[in-house]
């Protein structure tokens, strides 16, 4: 398979942040709402679920306006009912903790890399540190909002937001659809 993209000239999300720091929210509002977006199309539409969601994965316009979602090279088909995936795929950090534990997974993998982008998004961080896949997250996936001063400063529904797609438990995660429906996101949709 084969996939032709625009031209997305202003380099991968990650180098932003690494270089610029964390996103002013209305920034981080614009990645998010096109992130949904596109996971929603991914999950909804194309019936396939990406696996490797991080900020290297995010390509941005060099004006910071247009987001695109790349790199499908993990991505497979949303598995039929009868159907588990337990593959060790993705990266530290951002996949979900199912992953690591070796445990059946489903598109919600997706739900908590896009969580973990997020965070970081805001952050210049991630919310649980593991530098492999073979790493366990900490027992304790109490999302760390209180050891950095910006989630004091966002409004409760931005927090509210990734504690909802950072859910230990896959199935109480929301998902793209509603993510999508979110008011916060739809607050960033109506401003574009």
């Amino acid at each position: 398979m084969h996939l032709v993209m625009e031209l997305v000239a202003g380099g991968e999300l990650f180098d932003w942040i690494a270089r610029e720091g964390p996103l002013e929210e209305s920034s981080a509002g614009r990645v998010m709402c096109q992130l949904a977006s596109a996971v929603c199309h991914l999950h909804c539409d194309l019936k396939f679920i990406h696996r490797d969601i991080k900020p290297e994965n995010v390509l941005c316009s060099q004006d910071l306006q247009t987001f695109k979602l790349t790199d499908f090279g993990a991505a497979c088909e949303i598995p039929c009912d009868d159907e588990e995936l337990d593959e060790l795929i993705g990266t530290a950090g951002y996949v979900g903790p199912e992953v690591v534990l070796g445990l059946p997974y489903n598109e919600a993998v997706d739900m908590w890399a896009a969580g973990a982008v997020f965070f970081m998004l805001f952050t210049k961080k991630l919310p649980f540190e593991h530098s492999t896949l073979d790493d366990a997250y900490p027992e304790d996936l109490t999302i760390p909002f209180s050891e950095d001063p910006v989630w004091g400063m966002l409004g409760p529904e931005v927090s509210a937001l990734v504690a909802n797609l950072l859910q230990e438990e896959p199935s109480a995660r929301i998902t793209a659809a509603q993510l999508c429906e979110n008011p916060w996101i739809a607050r960033w949709k109506q401003a574009q």
